[in-house]
């Protein structure tokens, strides 16, 4: 097991970090010591006699990756001590924690993840499309965003105050698994061509950040209440029913019905009701973030900026029609700018959050 270990190729990190190159981390677990802890922690299961269970398999993973760790005196690291130590970075915020894990050889230590994190906001800096990582330039996925405030409460030398930070989302339709493979198989091509030559020294890796600022650019123009005539009172495209109303109202029945006669208080609400009989039949999203606008979202100059980002993003992928949705404070600023800069602007779809839409419904019901 040990020289199947030593032996084992190894492949260093990149010097321009991605999520990917950690994920797969600098060596891949030889089928030997796999097959060893397969056989230690469910003997069965490795005779073919039972399917490995998840559970089982993510043992066997660790166990391995603890196992090669310390033959190679952490000098290789597995793709598991890398996430681990990023991981409790990130919840923990504390140096103990990792050194803690890491003398007893379950992470990184607190410098490389320090280190890691930073590489991979460099890169992520450097790069040249808006899109986040993890989402495709593919015309055909449904791809829309979303922008909203971000409170954090400080201490500075005139007391307690509120900074306002802008942050954004990107969603869009998760590809077949197929359309993934083909799309991975072209980026590694393309990072073994750009793959830097392993004959020149390396450059040292970077543990501090100086954060990129968007710059805003200052719109001054008057913006006007935005106004749009309403259908009239007896126009017959009022009379429309969606094709679902009706199984609605028969949902909406049985749910009252069913809540009457639950003695015990043991049915879920309206919304888990649903989701346990209705089938959902919308594709899997993903959902990736947005460099942050250090500004109050409210500010013109940074509402034209998202909107800006929005244009950028349905050129990248190549979209129509593009969706942004704001909350309602943000949204009545981007629809006037909307309104003067037409021309410029005229592809995005902006429209309210799904909570606004229906807390205007119910607040309508009730007047």
């Amino acid at each position: 097991m040990r020289n199947a270990i030593l032996k084992a190729p190894v492949t260093k990190l990149p010097e321009d970090l991605t999520l990917k190159s950690l994920m797969q981390g600098e060596i891949e677990i030889p089928i030997l010591v796999k097959t060893f802890f397969e056989s230690l922690v469910c003997p069965e299961q490795s005779k073919g006699r039972k399917e490995i269970s998840k559970a089982n398999e993510r043992r066997v993973e660790c166990l391995s990756a603890d196992s090669i760790y310390a033959v190679t005196k952490g000098r290789v690291k597995p793709a598991k001590h890398l996430l681990l130590g990023m991981a409790l970075r990130t919840i923990t915020g504390s140096k103990q924690v990792l050194t803690l894990m890491n003398k007893h050889g379950h992470c990184v230590s607190y410098h490389v993840a320090e280190e890691m994190e930073t590489e991979l906001v460099f890169a992520a800096g450097t790069k040249q499309l808006l899109l986040p990582y993890g989402q495709y330039q593919i015309d055909y996925l449904k791809t829309g965003a979303a922008f909203d405030n971000l409170d954090k409460y400080v201490d500075d030398l005139q007391g307690k105050n509120q900074m306002h930070v802008t942050v954004g989302i990107v969603i869009q339709d998760i590809p077949a698994a197929n359309v993934i493979r083909t799309l991975n198989n072209a980026e590694e091509e393309t990072s073994l061509l750009t793959q830097v030559d392993p004959n020149n020294p390396r450059r040292k890796r970077r543990r501090a950040y100086e954060a990129h600022q968007w710059e805003l650019t200052p719109y001054n123009k008057c913006l006007k209440l935005v106004t749009e005539p309403m259908l009239d009172v007896e126009d017959e495209r009022r009379a429309h029913q969606s094709p679902y109303f009706f199984k609605a109202r028969q949902l909406d029945f049985l749910f009252i019905l069913e809540k009457y006669l639950d003695d015990n208080n043991l049915l879920p609400m309206w919304i888990g009701w649903n989701a346990n009989i209705v089938e959902n039949k919308n594709p899997m999203q993903s959902i990736g973030y947005l460099p942050e606008i250090s500004e109050s979202p409210t500010n013109k100059s940074v509402v034209l900026k998202t909107l800006e980002m929005s244009l950028r993003l349905a050129e990248e992928c190549d979209q129509r029609y593009f969706l942004v949705t704001y909350d309602l404070a943000i949204f009545k600023i981007a629809l006037a700018i909307q309104e003067i800069e037409r021309n410029r602007f005229e592809k995005l779809f902006i429209m309210l959050g799904i909570y606004k839409i229906i807390s205007i419904a119910f607040i309508v019901c009730i007047y």
